[in-house]
């Protein structure tokens, strides 16, 4: 990565934390301009694929509060791109973490539960094992992502047998 590709990085994690701080129309927008920041890095490097689970993460959470401000191509764009996420791939583990680190939602927190619980029996390995992996590597970055988890895990009746 290059050293402008860190910077464009650190200003949308700069602008997540600061629209999840409060979620103002100035924060949505500024959110808004840094996710096409980094939309274009990562198009410049070959990776629009992989941004579109964070993507649609983030223009999801900021569509809670300011729909408004997305008018129709945006959510056009937003439907065109979520037919493109399939179930039984990773993108979806990208996409709800965004939701979670964009709004601290406890039914995004849930969601990515669901996919890297050690009871799944899913036909897609690949989903359940970058979930644990984006999972373990966030629990060590956030402590208030790794006390969630962990009050989920608590919480789950069918991981009380499996931890």
């Amino acid at each position: 990565m290059t050293e402008q590709e860190q910077k464009i990085e650190q200003g949308f994690m700069s602008a997540v934390e600061a629209y999840r701080s409060n979620p103002s129309c100035d924060n949505a927008a500024n959110l808004r301009t840094a996710l096409k920041e980094y939309l274009l890095a990562q198009q410049s490097r070959g990776t629009p694929i992989a941004a579109i689970g964070p993507f649609l993460g983030c223009m999801d959470s900021i569509a809670q509060l300011h729909d408004h401000d997305i008018g129709i191509s945006g959510k056009f764009l937003m439907w065109s791109l979520r037919q493109m996420l399939k179930s039984n791939r990773p993108g979806w583990n990208d996409y709800w973490m965004m939701r979670w680190m964009c709004t601290h939602d406890p039914i995004a927190l849930m969601k990515i539960h669901d996919r890297c619980a050690p009871h799944l029996t899913t036909p897609w390995p690949s989903v359940v094992e970058t979930a644990r992996w984006m999972v373990s590597s966030y629990r060590q970055q956030d402590k208030v992502f790794d006390h969630q988890m962990a009050r989920v895990e608590r919480d789950c009746e069918l991981c009380r047998g499996n931890t």
